[in-house]
């Protein structure tokens, strides 16, 4: 399992970091769906992916907003530094901006939630087209996820109670709530109190998001 959290800005993203994400995920000033964050200029970007990547922690970027031609043209630029800054997965949502990533770089795609991928014809589709992982649609139960999972052979993600699961491909199937373990993380500054309270090791680091989308 993998805990990784939302980095509405820098501080926010070393923030989670530290308190033990296995990656954050991230936006830019363009091309993305997280409109209500701060987001990343080129120079703060590039100091996250060094600082998430000097703590063993992965950095994934959305790319996730449905473009127009005019915008697609400005895209392969942006892919390209982003693949120099050493950025592990874009999240995309639009067939035309996949397309252009893997016609301009070797960036891992993951599937946002926003294409709403809800079954195992459409997860077999996107993988066919190359996506490494697929986040599902929020509808998705926990046996409909394990079921995508296990016949379509990609790791899916998947929203619960407003927190994120990544159930790898050779995880058992069918998955249950036992299979593992939430953290809520509430806010940056009460982050390390709830890991006490709830007496999870900083090594455990299973899954994602906090409830509130303050990171």
């Amino acid at each position: 399992m993998e805990l990784l959290a939302p980095a509405g800005n820098l501080d926010k993203l070393k923030t989670a970091v530290l308190y033990g994400a296995n990656a954050v995920y991230l936006a830019g000033q363009k091309f993305s769906l997280r409109g209500a964050s701060d987001n990343f200029s080129e120079t703060e970007l590039l100091e996250g992916v060094l600082f998430a990547r000097k703590n063993n922690c992965k950095t994934y970027v959305t790319l996730n907003a449905f473009l127009h031609d005019q915008e697609l043209k400005e895209l392969p630029e942006y892919v390209k530094f982003l693949e120099k800054c050493g950025v592990d997965a874009v999240i995309v949502s639009d067939l035309g901006v996949m397309t252009v990533v893997q016609q301009n770089s070797e960036l891992a795609v993951h599937l946002s939630t926003q294409a709403s991928c809800l079954n195992v014809h459409s997860a077999k589709l996107w993988k066919s087209l190359g996506a490494k992982r697929l986040v599902l649609g929020r509808e998705v139960s926990l046996e409909e996820a394990g079921k995508i999972r296990k016949e379509a052979g990609i790791e899916v993600e998947l929203f619960m109670v407003r927190c994120v699961w990544r159930i790898p491909e050779t995880a058992p199937s069918p998955i249950t709530q036992q299979d593992v373990t939430v953290i809520v993380v509430v806010a940056c500054k009460a982050a390390a109190f709830h890991i006490r309270q709830f007496r999870i090791p900083l090594n455990q680091r299973t899954c994602l998001r906090n409830s509130f989308q303050v990171l």
